[in-house]
């Protein structure tokens, strides 16, 4: 592993599989140089204030949302060493926490409201039907594939609220997405 700085002040760390090109603020963060500027403000700021956010993950180019439900809330802390990316903390008392894939955001939620969207961000066509899938009857589609089955459509339509920023994460226990096992039937 090394870490080179470039001539244009931005860092490339080489390694094994390749290698990533950070842009440092002034505070000393690195971010893929191809993160918006805007999120990195919006993540400096949270690391700094410690307010939460729901960060929705996607593709940079296409700005379509990937519908990820593990690793998206919490606040923004930064690892440690000469890298100094940043990191996701579930909870206020966290010491450590998973690196954000900062250059795959396409929108941020902040205390409940939308602070930044990509400018072609989308989720596709999201609909609840039945899933023909007995242990799952209620299914939530996306685009017409099954992307999560659910006991009950109650429980199916809170999923998907979150998931598209129009509700808080259910309560209640939500099974696992039933891809494979829709698919498998």
């Amino acid at each position: 592993m090394a870490l080179i700085k470039n001539l244009d002040g931005t860092l490339t760390h080489s390694h094994e599989s390749g290698s990533q090109t950070y842009r440092r603020t002034a505070d000393g963060t690195c971010y893929r140089d191809k993160t918006p500027q805007a999120v990195v403000d919006i993540l400096e700021r949270s690391r700094k204030t410690g307010s939460r956010l729901r960060l929705f993950l996607g593709d940079p180019e296409t700005g379509r949302d990937w519908m990820e439900e593990n690793d998206i809330e919490g606040r923004v802390g930064r690892s440690t060493g000469e890298l100094k990316v940043p990191l996701l903390l579930a909870r206020a008392s966290s010491t450590g926490g998973g690196a954000i894939s900062d250059r795959c955001i396409v929108r941020i939620m902040e205390g409940g409201r939308e602070v930044w969207r990509h400018s072609s961000y989308h989720t596709g066509k999201i609909e609840m039907r039945e899933s023909g899938n007995p242990k799952a009857p209620a299914g939530v589609f996306r685009d017409g594939e099954l992307i999560a089955g659910f006991n009950t459509v109650s429980m199916a339509a809170k999923w998907a609220e979150f998931m598209v920023g129009n509700g808080p994460r259910p309560r209640e226990r939500v099974p696992a997405p039933a891809r494979n096992a829709a698919m498998s039937m």
